[in-house]
């Protein structure tokens, strides 16, 4: 667990660093925060990402392309730690056309270790390291700049344990013996993100379609394809 500041990065000059010193370090937790009600995909407002020995805060809006981070989440020779990551994941899906690789979600694993399921961040933290966080940033605005300290630190402190919370959960799971049920879970996940989208039936959740004829359904099917 790295217990030092978060570096902003907000430059697209500091990205080449940071990607070496997650390749370097082989492991990282990732977490995004998103606004999903505003636009028909959510708009990617900040990457946090740590290793043992640092921790980072990306900053897309600030014109930091994110798509090199992506790519570490795609990238099976290093292991990416998540909580409740689908919608995490999903955006790497959508941006890079890879499906997240080697991937290992706490919020899973903790089910398969006979923790709770589905069990929070906060849950999981206090219950593994004793450690009470702050989520009182939960419905802030991300796309706000600047970004004030608090947001900061709450921002930092949803990867700051993670590996901590996962060192302690791997124990458990040798203990049971339920390693490789978990990690095949997570990644049975992660191949389902190529699949969340069927053009063939996505069109029946759009109100208003059950009254179509079938030219009608044609052109609505047409559509939402176009639109995704």
């Amino acid at each position: 667990m790295f217990r030092g500041e978060a570096e902003l990065i907000d430059d697209p000059k500091q990205i080449a660093p940071v990607i070496d010193a997650i390749r370097a370090a082989k492991v990282f937790a990732f977490d995004t925060e998103f606004i999903g009600e505003s636009s028909y995909r959510p708009q990617t407002c900040l990457l946090q990402l740590a290793t043992h020995d640092a921790l980072w805060l990306i900053d897309p809006i600030a014109g930091v392309d994110v798509t090199p981070f992506f790519e570490l989440v795609v990238d099976p020779s290093l292991r990416t730690i998540v909580h409740a990551g689908e919608q995490d994941l999903e955006q790497v899906w959508r941006i890079t056309g890879k499906i997240p690789a080697n991937v290992f979600d706490a919020q899973i694993a903790a089910g398969f270790a006979s923790m709770s399921y589905p069990a929070s961040l906060a849950k999981l933290v206090q219950e593994t390291t004793g450690v009470k966080l702050n989520k009182g940033f939960t419905f802030t605005d991300w796309t706000a700049r600047p970004l004030s300290g608090s947001q900061l630190r709450y921002a930092a402190d949803d990867v700051r344990y993670l590996l901590l919370v996962v060192k302690k959960l791997d124990e458990m799971l040798a203990s049971r013996e339920r390693t490789t049920w978990a990690q095949e879970e997570c990644d049975e996940r992660c191949k389902r993100l190529a699949f969340a989208f069927d053009p063939e039936t996505a069109w029946e959740r759009v109100r208003g379609s059950a009254g179509l004829d079938p030219r009608g359904v044609n052109i609505l099917k047409q559509l939402v394809a176009w639109r995704d």
